[in-house]
């Protein structure tokens, strides 16, 4: 028995060896073949982010309404395998970002009434495909998501909430909610139902706060100012409203709570205090008849600079300041509907969910024609879409959730493959591949190691040695292989890459 070695070298970036030999290496029958080691360099993915790469757009109803196409434009940068996640991130905030639920009734240019509830996930995990999703949250009341302290929720009038205990002045009485509002488009509603002005007593201490906490009230006996990320303080009729900003509460410069805005008990035309997301930020005001004045916000940097930016969880809330009966203080009477994180199915139901014919926001649910396209092929591929537009043709029917699946795994945020397949070009094997179901030249699958440099090094004490399938001698003068991954795909390697064959004679 002999015993050749072969060493092969290449520098091409795709691990593609073609080595020629000045002399003839005669290969006598029956020889045998294996695979001693290899060694490559994975080369680092990457992908620049610039001109037309920065761009996606979406749209959530029929392709040729283009007020309702959406762009979104990345952050310029060169992103690798290091910083392929912070790309994913910043693809998913822009997306969220660019939701601008409605402020005012269907037809204004400053908010889409599809986008009331709406959420987007950009969801890529290594070995898996890409998920682009939106979903959208059903505007609700969500009463088994309600957490009542101190206060009570009738049957009657279609769920008004009321202070019912605790003490007068403090913020001991609230309806929150233990779910989260939705991110990007969530909207948090509160019309007034019952309202009397104080006879005496320290205004500071009156009306109730609807407000977006950072934190989870269910289990609090008592709503921190430090808890409030924004607010909106109604405190009497005809006194300027109160507004909260990050726990800090102060008076609004112009805006008073006016008459005009208490109608009478259970009354349709009653305010609606509001708190939502706009375009990244948060705003908060209220609705009279169909127009919204803003009272508060934070930008979208200020949100951004919040524990988790955008995604952090912010808590629906309503905190009542005044006294429980009729008496010398002011109080308030609520109903509430928004949309949160705990998604409900179903088309909404004026008389259930809406506070009345004539309510805004107003959300639509019905069934709309989607589509998505990125500003280039590169940017598709790079996250796993075979073309630019999902689906290539036509649009895509959906209410209140559709995802875009990718056509290929992610590899962009990747450097190695579960395994590799090393395969001779030049030579016939008696191999199989059941990925493909057909013969290939398979020399030997190996396990992924490498190093922390990102070095596959592969090496056996045991070769597996297989015929080369020869009955008569043969010349060898050119040997070709290359370096596949456990999807029949070539690498991308940089540098000297090695290998070493062994023949048996």
């Amino acid at each position: 028995m002999n015993r050749r070695i072969i060493r092969l070298t290449t520098h091409d970036d795709r691990a593609i060896f073609d080595n020629h030999f000045n002399q003839d290496i005669e290969i006598k029958p029956n020889s045998k073949v294996a695979l001693l080691n290899f060694t490559a360099k994975l080369k680092v993915p990457s992908i620049v982010i610039q001109g037309d790469n920065r761009k996606f757009s979406y749209n959530l109803g029929h392709p040729t309404n283009a007020p309702e196409t959406t762009d979104i434009i990345l952050t310029e940068g060169v992103y690798t395998n290091a910083t392929s996640a912070d790309l994913v991130k910043d693809f998913e905030t822009k997306l969220l970002e660019s939701l601008h639920p409605q402020i005012k009734l269907a037809g204004s240019t400053t908010g889409n009434s599809r986008m009331i509830g709406l959420n987007w996930s950009f969801d890529v995990k290594a070995d898996s495909k890409t998920q682009i999703t939106w979903t959208q949250a059903l505007k609700d009341e969500y009463t088994a998501e309600q957490v009542l302290t101190n206060t009570t929720r009738t049957t009657s009038n279609n769920g008004i909430v009321k202070r019912t205990g605790g003490t007068a002045g403090t913020k001991d009485a609230f309806l929150g909610y233990k779910s989260p509002l939705v991110v990007g488009g969530g909207i948090f509603n509160c019309k007034l139902g019952d309202w009397t002005d104080r006879s005496t007593g320290d205004i500071e201490k009156c009306g109730m706060i609807l407000c977006l906490l950072n934190k989870d009230p269910t289990g609090m006996t008592t709503v921190a100012d430090t808890d409030i990320v924004i607010g909106v303080q109604p405190v009497e009729l005809s006194q300027k409203f109160r507004v909260w900003k990050n726990g800090t509460q102060t008076t609004h410069a112009t805006e008073d709570f006016t008459p005009a805005m208490y109608s009478g008990s259970g009354n349709s035309d009653n305010v609606r205090f509001n708190a939502q997301y706009k375009l990244g930020g948060l705003t908060a005001g209220y609705y009279l008849d169909s127009e919204y004045t803003e009272l508060i916000s934070l930008s979208q940097t200020e949100v951004q600079a919040l524990s988790d930016g955008i995604k952090t969880p912010l808590y629906p809330c309503v905190v009542f300041l005044g006294v429980r009966t009729t008496d010398t203080s002011v109080f308030g009477k609520v109903q509430t509907r928004l949309t949160l994180t705990t998604l409900q199915s179903g088309v909404p139901s004026n008389s259930q969910l809406e506070f009345g014919a004539n309510d805004v926001p107003r959300q639509t649910r019905a069934p709309r024609e989607n589509f998505i396209e990125f500003g280039t092929l590169e940017l598709a591929q790079y996250f796993g879409y075979n073309d630019k537009r999902q689906p290539k043709g036509g649009t895509i029917s959906a209410r209140d959730k559709l995802t875009y699946l990718a056509d290929v795994d992610f590899t962009a945020g990747l450097v190695s493959a579960d395994n590799y397949i090393f395969q001779l070009l030049s030579q016939d094997l008696d191999c199989y591949d059941g990925l493909s179901s057909s013969r290939k030249n398979i020399l030997m699958t190996m396990p992924n190691i490498r190093t922390a440099d990102l070095t596959i090094d592969f090496q056996t004490n045991t070769p597996i040695y297989l015929s080369f399938r020869n009955h008569s001698s043969f010349s060898l003068r050119n040997l070709r292989a290359r370096i596949l991954d456990y999807d029949n795909q070539e690498i991308a390697v940089a540098g000297l890459t090695n290998a070493t064959i062994v023949i048996e004679d």
